[in-house]
C-alpha cells in the first residue's frame, strides 16, 4: 500500500488555511459575543421574573430554574453551527465560482480561436 501525496495549488491552501482560522478564531469570538448577548437577556428575564407577581406565589425557584435553563441553552447552543457552516458554504461558493470562471474562460476560448489548417 503506498501513500499518494495531494498537491494543492495556491487557492486551495488559502482556502484550508482560513477555513481553519475560522473554526479556530472567528467562530469562539463571535460564539462569545453570541453569549454575552444570551446571558444579559437571560438576566433581564430573571430579574423581570423575580419582581413579578406570580413569581411570589410559585416562589423564587422557579425563576431561577428558568435561569439555569436559559444559560444552559446559550452556552452551547449554536458553536457548531457557527464553526462549520460558514466554511462549508464557502467552499460551495468557491468551488462555484471556479467552475463558472472555467466554464466561462472554455466558451469563449472556443469562439474567440479561429480555426487555422494545419501546415501540409
Amino acid at each position: 500500500m503506498t501513500l499518494r501525496t495531494i498537491k494543492l495549488n495556491g487557492g486551495q491552501w488559502i482556502g484550508i488555511l482560513a477555513s481553519v482560522a475560522w473554526i479556530a478564531l472567528g467562530s469562539t469570538y463571535f460564539h462569545t459575543s453570541q453569549e454575552d448577548n444570551a446571558r444579559r437577556i437571560a438576566a433581564g428575564q430573571y430579574h423581570l421574573c423575580i419582581h413579578q407577581a406570580w413569581a411570589t406565589q410559585g416562589g423564587v425557584e422557579r425563576c431561577n430554574k428558568g435561569l439555569r435553563k436559559d444559560l444552559a441553552f446559550a452556552h452551547w447552543s449554536d458553536w457548531a453551527q457557527l464553526a462549520f457552516i460558514p466554511v462549508v458554504v464557502a467552499w460551495f461558493v468557491g468551488w462555484g465560482l471556479f467552475l463558472l470562471v472555467r466554464r466561462v474562460r472554455k466558451s469563449f476560448g472556443r469562439q474567440s480561436r479561429p480555426k487555422v489548417a494545419p501546415p501540409t
